[in-house]
């Protein structure tokens, strides 16, 4: 079973603890883990916001970007995403950020003879699986698109998009039904770790009111309110596939997690 690691350390007090530590505690008691997952990986990232965008004079394909990347300054980008414009805010890898994904480090250099200072992303090459993507999504065949209210600067973007996150493939035995479930698991953690477990307040009105922010459009189609942002953070980064939403019976696959 797929287990979200961030949900797990906030039902426990892991602080202290390595992730390393964590799963080899819970693999003495019985769990092993059969697999670790990042989300997402890559580092010197920041949000920024194209300024100008102009057609590459000897590419049919390439553009001329200036990103405007907060405190680290106007960057000027060769971008062969057809989806890049002005004003949008978009992901930027500095120079010398390592992508995993892509087993490559951004470097500064000319690209048809115009430089380059970094590159706009998509969630592809930051490592998210292409599965866990809605068929709308930007990043399929571009570069990925931020809301507009996206800060110019942050450089927490994977934190910013719920995407800092590593999920745990356990192997929960059939004679511990009680771990088919995050919060079941960190009683577990809680024993196997010798730490305590943080305070929660989740009650069955919060799930009502999560479930009730959902609308559900013909075809079955889900869309979510502004307000629904970080539920969907939290159902990505537990591995649940937005094809898996189709049905109000299908809608309560999250209310196992900690919402």
């Amino acid at each position: 079973m797929l287990f979200s690691y961030s949900q797990l350390a906030k039902l426990v007090d892991l602080k202290g603890l390595s992730q390393d530590e964590v799963i080899q505690r819970l693999t003495f008691s019985g769990f092993e883990v059969e697999g670790v997952e990042h989300l997402a990986q890559a580092s010197k990232l920041v949000i920024g916001k194209i300024l100008t965008c102009e057609k590459h004079p000897d590419s049919d394909h390439l553009h001329l970007l200036t990103v405007d990347c907060g405190q680290e300054g106007i960057k000027n980008i060769v971008c062969g995403a057809p989806n890049a414009r002005v004003g949008i805010k978009v992901i930027v890898a500095l120079e010398g950020c390592v992508l995993p994904a892509l087993s490559t480090t951004i470097k500064k250099g000319k690209v048809r003879g115009f430089e380059s200072e970094g590159m706009c992303c998509s969630l592809l090459e930051l490592g998210v699986n292409k599965e866990t993507l809605p068929a709308s999504s930007p990043s399929l065949n571009g570069i990925e698109e931020l809301p507009i209210d996206a800060p110019v600067g942050e450089r927490e973007v994977l934190s910013y998009l719920g995407l800092d996150d590593v999920i745990l493939d356990i192997n929960v035995l059939p004679n511990r039904p009680d771990c088919l479930s995050v919060i079941g698991l960190a009683r577990e953690t809680v024993f196997a770790s010798q730490r305590f477990a943080n305070p929660t307040n989740v009650k069955n009105d919060d799930i009502k009111k999560i479930i009730q922010k959902i609308k559900i459009q013909k075809h079955n189609n889900i869309k979510s309110s502004k307000k629904f942002h970080l539920t969907k953070s939290k159902i990505k980064s537990n591995q649940i596939k937005s094809n898996q939403i189709k049905s109000k019976i299908n809608i309560t696959n999250p209310t196992n997690l900690r919402l």
